[in-house]
């Protein structure tokens, strides 16, 4: 039970800081995210939904190569 609550406490808080970076995105209209977080996290449903919300267009870019593989508009 205790890792569930700490689960959700944990995406709960990454939820909020990724709405505030895509508020602030928003403006920028940009927002720059490594390539394996971009395979883990923003191609799920919920983070797809807030990012077309805020139409916020990203780059994908490997931090290793320090290149980048994707526009995302």
């Amino acid at each position: 039970m205790e890792n569930a609550i700490v689960l959700h406490k944990t995406k709960t808080s990454f939820w909020v800081n990724l709405t505030l970076n895509l508020e602030i995105a928003k403006w920028l209209k940009m927002f720059a995210v490594p390539s394996e977080t971009y395979q883990n996290f923003f191609k799920l449903p919920f983070v797809q939904g807030a990012l077309q919300r805020y139409q916020v267009k990203l780059i994908v870019f490997d931090p290793r190569q320090e290149e980048i593989r994707q526009w995302i508009r």
